[in-house]
């Protein structure tokens, strides 16, 4: 849609624009203004990333189920609340997960580390962008485009539904850890190991840097 307004107000409004504004609002309301680091904001090729310093008041699950709200600084929620910004509640993440849900096929991402203490949120576009580059890009892009899908189909052929899962998370939020790995799926720890394992032995997926600080990188 294009950008217009009418006072302060989008025309042509969307969903989607609304869930990233949702997001947006959460990510400065749940910061720890006193903590290190700043709010980050970043914008991929593939995806929207939203970092700020401190992590949830309540449990990640809580968070998406829409249970107690618990925001760091209720005052910049009441000050976006005066412009009708944003859910009452200073949560909304359900709705945002329902949307993207809806448009994207995959859930936002959340992902939280402890010193210094953060929280990313990865919002994924690539069926969006999958779709533009099919229109907008030249014929060289979608001939590569056809053999890349058909290498990676081949992949996906030799992997089990489990080592999917992961992968596809891995592939959304790059610095996910085991833990939420095992809360999004619901698999055992075990099982998660044995999978991510796998992924590794299969040249899919490598670690770069330490277990605290590092990040998976999908190498097909």
């Amino acid at each position: 849609k294009p950008f217009a307004l009418d006072g302060i107000i989008r025309i042509d409004d969307t969903p989607v624009h609304k869930a990233i504004r949702e997001i947006l609002l959460n990510t400065l309301a749940n910061a720890d203004y006193y903590g290190r680091c700043g709010v980050v904001i970043k914008r991929y090729k593939n995806r929207f990333t939203f970092e700020n310093p401190g992590t949830f008041r309540i449990s990640v699950k809580e968070a998406i189920d829409g249970g107690i709200s618990d925001p760091r600084n209720a005052t910049i929620l009441k000050m976006f609340s005066m412009i009708d910004i944003g859910e009452r509640a200073g949560s909304g993440i359900p709705g945002v997960f329902s949307v993207w849900s809806k448009e994207f096929g995959i859930e936002p991402e959340y992902s939280q580390r402890v010193s210094p203490d953060r929280t990313m949120t990865v919002l994924n576009i690539a069926k969006l962008m999958g779709n533009t580059v099919e229109k907008n890009e030249g014929v060289n892009d979608g001939i590569n485009d056809g053999i890349n899908d058909g290498i990676n189909d081949g992949i996906n052929n030799k992997l089990s539904d489990k080592e999917k899962k992961i992968l596809t998370l891995m592939k959304a939020n790059p610095k996910i850890t085991s833990v939420i790995l095992i809360e999004r799926t619901g698999f055992a720890r075990p099982t998660v190991e044995r999978a991510t394992k796998m992924l590794k032995e299969k040249g899919i997926i490598r670690r770069i840097g330490a277990n605290k600080n590092g990040y998976w990188e999908v190498i097909s």
